[in-house]
C-alpha cells in the first residue's frame, strides 16, 4: 500500500472513530446541544495543541536542514581549497 493509501486508511479510521464517539455522546447526553458544544471546544483545544506541536517540529526540522546545508557548503569549500592546494603543490 502506498504512503497515500496508508494515510487515507488512517484518516478514514479516525473519521469512523470520531463519528462513533459523537453518536455515543449524543445518544447518552442529557443536554445534547451543550455536550456537543463542549466536545467541539475540547477538540478545538486539542487540535490547537497538536498544531502548535507540529509547527515546533517543522521549525526544528527546518533549522536542522539549514544546519546540514551550511555544513555541506563548508565541506565543499574545504574540498575546493584542498584541490587548489594539491594543484599548487604538484606544480612546485
Amino acid at each position: 500500500m502506498s504512503d497515500g493509501g496508508v494515510l487515507m486508511s488512517i484518516l478514514t479510521r479516525v473519521r469512523t472513530i470520531l463519528a462513533s464517539n459523537i453518536n455515543a455522546k449524543v445518544e447518552n447526553a442529557k443536554d445534547p446541544e451543550e455536550e456537543m458544544n463542549q466536545y467541539i471546544r475540547e477538540m478545538e483545544r486539542d487540535l490547537k495543541g497538536e498544531t502548535e506541536a507540529a509547527i515546533v517540529l517543522m521549525n526544528r526540522a527546518k533549522r536542522s536542514l539549514n544546519d546540514c546545508l551550511s555544513e555541506i557548503d563548508k565541506m565543499e569549500r574545504y574540498a575546493t581549497m584542498r584541490q587548489k592546494f594539491e594543484i599548487i603543490r604538484m606544480r612546485n
